[in-house]
């Protein structure tokens, strides 16, 4: 599940500028240039999930 969860935020992060510094279970820490890039990468991250979440929920 963490790794899921993984493969779908690092290459959000990764298209925003951001590299990832460390994990520790599903919290991931990222470090930007810009603070407008991660402020994107977190908004673009909110679609993923739910749409994960919501589909997980269906086959439950």
């Amino acid at each position: 599940m963490v790794q899921r969860h993984n493969n779908l935020l690092f290459p959000i992060i990764e298209r925003h500028g951001g590299r990832i510094v460390k994990t520790i279970g599903d919290a991931i820490m990222a470090m930007f240039t810009k603070p407008e890039d991660c402020l994107n990468a977190a908004i673009s991250m909110q679609q993923p999930i739910a749409q994960h979440n919501e589909e997980r929920g269906k086959s439950q």
